[in-house]
């Protein structure tokens, strides 16, 4: 996979910008753009907990990919969609408050996430896309009546012992909790 191959490569530069940069602001290593509507990356030497400013309105596919140091993210009330792989494979992260007005949960979001068992889904949601929280901790989950759609894989290989499951779902495609 030549995109794969590609983004393993650029995950291990360490990319900065310098302080009055026309495009890009870097705040606390977390990049965003000039003017903080959009995480476009966050340094691979991020570790802590992660409040995102109520600027942002958009999250960079990967954005967060494979930052071992994420503990802990609370995303902006103004963010509606957490997109592809945003915050996959953060191997430390344990909890996420998501914001009520999120309405989709992307494809891999959160996989490969095996500490993550703090996270309540808003009733704002509507899908939850193809191996979202694939391979996660989450125990206990709770989807919202708002939510119709539940993906292939959504929670494939993770340590669901307790699902409740809202009135709204039309359709959990195949091995959505396998």
């Amino acid at each position: 996979d030549i995109e794969g191959i590609y983004y393993d490569i650029y995950r291990n530069i360490e990319i900065s910008f310098e302080e009055g940069h026309a495009y890009y602001v870097t705040v606390d290593g977390v990049t965003y753009n000039k003017d903080m509507t959009k995480v476009e990356f966050c340094s691979k030497n991020y570790v802590g907990d992660y409040v995102m400013p109520d600027t942002v309105t958009d999250i960079n596919s990967m954005a967060f990919y494979n930052i071992d140091g994420l503990t802990s993210v609370v995303v902006s009330d103004q963010v509606t969609e957490i997109v592809y792989a945003t915050f996959a494979s953060c191997k430390n992260l344990k909890s996420v408050e998501l914001p009520e007005g999120l309405v989709s949960i992307g494809m891999y979001a959160f996989r490969d996430t095996p500490l993550l068992d703090g996270v309540v889904l808003p009733e704002t949601l509507m899908d939850i896309g193809n191996g979202a929280f694939e391979i996660s901790g989450i125990k206990s989950i709770t989807i919202p009546d708002s939510c119709e759609y539940i993906s292939y894989n959504a929670f494939k290989n993770s340590r669901i012992e307790t699902l409740d499951l809202g009135e709204g779902v039309v359709e959990i495609d195949s091995m959505a909790f396998g």
